[in-house]
């Protein structure tokens, strides 16, 4: 039987985590809801199963004897928990792309349950927060007692539909970071910070629903954690008028119009785009040290990301419990990744 089992196959970002699966010469089973996963398996010469994931028997037959599951089917907020519990039953390790500060905090609670299961619960290997997870635990591992990290990120893309549609649902809660090693509830562009990588500057705002200020308070221990991230101009109205923001993420023609902005192809996404993105940490005496990314375009950098998180589960290398991309792997999750530069400041 196949390895790996990448669930939600037929996703955006699936569709490029696949192509990289390949590449390395993986061969994983492709699996999912929908039939359009047969036309994906079958130009790859791949396997496929199509299950929902709603009856836990079901779930776990059709996982069992896999040794790592990708779950890229989104919402995660829906996904989770039954391919999980599946997961646990059938000790399979589990990793998948989720980047939200609250999902992640539901996620930690079955750190125990993997632990006694033996496997690894390793969410967020994507764009979404392990490129900033590796930069924090970098800095932290260079320079003892930080005491703020602050992260800005500038994507430069055109999101997909998936992650436009994730982006709704988060609005519905507020978002979090972290002061004095609490979490406080913040609001979304509340402050902002310049972030210059070269000759490239950009305005960030604060973005308290991506999940750094939780995932690297695990891997950097830091008491205080804030990231930024660049926003279209109305997008950033929107999000200082949070009461509007969230009675437009439950208006369902809103969020249809807003939705069908996103990018549904993989043809649509510019692979030559470039992402950047900085870690910021200041030290009890007050002097900041900075080192800053630039990356591949991000759907392709999450794909590339995965696929080496995938390949080294695969060849023994993994930790139990919950993880995060930095405790699992550090900076080695990010090597051989094409177009990835690091530049100390």
């Amino acid at each position: 039987m196949d390895d790996i089992l990448v669930y939600g196959a037929n996703g955006f970002t699936a569709q490029l985590v696949i192509a990289e699966l390949v590449n390395k010469g993986l061969r994983p089973t492709l699996a999912g809801r929908s039939k359009k996963i047969i036309k994906i398996a079958q130009n790859y010469g791949l396997n496929y199963k199509i299950f929902e994931i709603w009856n836990k028997q079901n779930t776990i037959q059709n996982i069992d004897g896999h040794k790592l599951l990708i779950n890229l089917a989104g919402p995660y907020h829906d996904t989770f928990a039954p391919i999980l519990e599946a997961c646990l039953a059938t000790h399979t390790h589990y990793i998948d792309a989720e980047g939200d500060v609250h999902m992640l905090q539901e996620m930690y609670r079955y750190h125990e349950k993997t632990v006694k299961a033996e496997i690894m619960l390793l969410p967020g290997v994507g764009f979404a927060i392990a490129p900033t997870d590796i930069l924090g635990y970098m800095l932290t591992h260079k320079i003892e007692h930080g005491v703020q990290l602050k992260y800005a990120i500038h994507a430069g893309i055109k999101a997909s539909k998936g992650t436009i549609k994730s982006f709704l649902h988060s609005l519905q809660t507020p978002g979090l970071t972290r002061a004095d090693k609490n979490m406080i509830t913040s609001l979304p562009a509340a402050k902002k910070m310049d972030m210059q990588v070269l000759d490239k500057k950009f305005k960030t705002y604060l973005h308290p629903w991506r999940g750094d200020s939780f995932a690297s308070w695990l891997s950097c221990g830091v008491p205080d954690i804030e990231t930024y991230s660049t926003f279209p101009a109305w997008v950033v109205l929107l999000l200082k008028n949070y009461p509007l923001s969230v009675a437009i993420g439950k208006w369902k023609i809103a969020k249809k119009i807003i939705t069908a902005q996103g990018m549904q192809n993989i043809s649509e996404a510019d692979t030559t785009t470039q992402c950047y993105l900085s870690a910021t940490l200041t030290s009890k005496s007050g002097e900041n040290y900075t080192l800053k990314m630039i990356g591949p375009e991000p759907y392709l950098f999450t794909s590339k990301l995965i696929s080496n998180a995938a390949q080294k589960v695969l060849d023994g290398k993994y930790k139990i419990g919950y993880q995060t991309p930095a405790t699992a792997y550090g900076a080695t999750l990010i090597d051989n990744i094409e177009g990835v530069k690091l530049i100390f400041e």
